[in-house]
């Protein structure tokens, strides 16, 4: 796959596409850029390399004839996956799409983080629709999904004080002080969630 995620409005893009490349590299886009470009032909074109288009929306960019307009030209010809962050009202100008769509209420730092690792199956989708917004998108419906990969968090969501994990940058360091290697990545995962993931130095020595 290659990947391409795009944001227009949402505010915590760089959030949701850090989270995103942490499962896979991905190219990032911000859709304002184009907005009100004659046609939605220099996004497509910009775009036109990638098969997967996973794509951020607000309500405010819904209310956008330009980026409504994008994103029912994609379904056609790409993987598309959607997350929506919003109150829901903008799900019945997604009729027709019958793409993934992530549909989070809340708009913050932590529910973009749960919606990219969602993407790509880190965490598992547990709850239907609890309102009907639309004729397609009613009470009761959506998909669950389960936990098929890594979850990334913090030390004390699995009962470690993140305080004793600072020791690893000593011996990363000590390593390639010691010229035992020229640089390594270091990755700490326990009951199936990362806790630490950081990388040290280079590849090669030159």
């Amino acid at each position: 796959l290659t990947i391409a995620s795009i944001h227009f409005s949402y505010p915590h893009a760089a959030v949701f596409d850090s989270l995103l490349n942490k499962y896979t590299g991905i190219q990032s886009f911000n859709g304002m850029t184009y907005v009100g470009l004659p046609g939605q032909g220099v996004l497509d074109f910009d775009t036109k390399l990638y098969n997967t288009l996973i794509v951020q929306l607000t309500d405010a960019d819904m209310a956008n004839p330009q980026i409504v307009s994008f994103i029912a030209e994609n379904r056609r010809s790409k993987n598309l996956v959607i997350a929506y962050f919003g109150d829901g009202s903008s799900l019945a100008k997604l009729e027709n799409i019958n793409s993934p769509i992530i549909f989070s209420k809340k708009s913050s730092p932590v529910s973009a983080i749960f919606s990219a690792e969602a993407s790509f199956g880190g965490i598992a989708v547990t709850q239907n629709l609890d309102k009907t917004y639309s004729q397609k998108y009613r009470a009761g419906t959506g998909f669950t999904t389960t936990k098929t990969r890594l979850q990334y968090t913090v030390p004390e969501e699995v009962g470690i004080n993140a305080n004793n994990l600072t020791e690893i940058d000593k011996i990363a360091n000590e390593a390639i002080t010691n010229q035992a290697t020229p640089g390594c990545v270091v990755l700490v995962a326990k009951d199936g969630k990362v806790i630490f993931n950081k990388a040290y130095g280079y590849h090669t020595y030159d």
